[in-house]
């Protein structure tokens, strides 16, 4: 794109057509952009909802399993609930590993998944302090959530 200036400092209505198209160019793809980032947080938005909805529909069909062993004390569940547990936690560490990895630029995705994740991890935080469970997680995170 030429501009001509004139010596009196006139623009020509080709040079305002340009401009203009410029604009409304650089206005697109500035729309484009955001577009794309509300679709792609609507997606982490219902890939959450749906990773957490099937780790409820678990507790659901097997309740024991869901409930974490006594702190103290031997656990007198079947070996079978036992190992169900063991899966369930592990399913519960992997979403708030997830939930970690994708909250780190959103605030809103923070503010809304944040406070489940620390029930969660209250409640399941003796499976991750295991050294054989916590090494199945990436360093920084076990360093975060695992000490």
């Amino acid at each position: 794109m030429r501009m001509a200036f004139t010596l009196d400092g006139s623009i020509s209505l080709e040079d305002i057509a340009a401009l203009l198209a410029f604009a409304l160019a650089f206005w697109g793809a500035w729309r484009a952009i955001t577009d794309v980032s509300r679709q792609l947080r609507d997606v982490t938005y219902a890939e959450l909802d749906r990773l957490y909805f099937d780790l409820q529909r678990a507790a659901l069909d097997y309740p024991a399993a869901s409930i974490p062993p006594p702190l103290e004390g031997k656990d007198k569940r079947s070996t079978k609930i036992r190992r169900r547990y063991e899966i369930y936690a592990g399913m519960v560490w992997n979403l708030v590993e997830t939930v970690d990895d994708r909250c780190d630029q959103d605030a809103n995705l923070k503010r809304t998944w944040f406070p489940v994740l620390e029930v969660e991890k209250r409640r399941h935080e003796a499976w991750i302090r295991k050294p054989q469970n916590a090494a199945l997680f990436k360093e920084d995170f076990r360093r975060k959530h695992c000490i």
